[in-house]
């Protein structure tokens, strides 16, 4: 199954190493590469239990979003399922090597989305990491690195 991560589980050793109390870690994963979402954003409206903003995509015909690919089993993203509190998995279409195909991301839940939150200073780090780690466009990069952001 093919799993588009725009936060912070583009950084692999971060997805790999994802686990909680009921779930094993993910464990390896097959890393395939940067892909773009055109017709959405990337936003912070996601309510964390630290009460800071996590990675959310909502519809914006003029924007893009670029993540990364992950060849995930099918234990592996039921995993994942489990971990991601407050999202729930979609089908997306992304660009891929210049064609389209069909992944899974995740999307937040009505009953967690909030408006005016900000990532938190070691969140947002993830993310750009994670955009280093699979060369995004400068733009792209510079983009992550200019979002606001609160302290813990």
């Amino acid at each position: 199954m093919h799993y588009f991560a725009y936060g912070s589980n583009m950084l692999k050793n971060r997805l790999e190493n994802q686990e909680n109390r009921v779930t094993p870690k993910i464990g390896s994963v097959i890393d395939k590469g940067a892909a773009k979402l055109s017709g959405y954003k990337i936003v912070f409206n996601k309510l964390s239990t630290d009460k800071s903003g996590k990675t959310n995509i909502i519809q914006d015909e003029e924007a893009i979003v670029w993540g990364v690919i992950y060849e995930l089993a099918y234990d592996q993203i039921e995993r994942l399922d489990r971990i991601e509190k407050g999202y729930k998995r979609i089908p997306i279409v992304v660009d891929y090597n210049n064609e389209q195909i069909e992944v899974d991301t995740y999307l937040a839940t009505e009953d967690y989305v909030q408006e005016n939150l900000f990532p938190t200073t070691e969140y947002l780090e993830l993310l750009i990491q994670g955009a280093k780690e699979h060369n995004f466009s400068q733009d792209y990069q510079v983009f992550l690195e200019n979002i606001t952001c609160v302290s813990k």
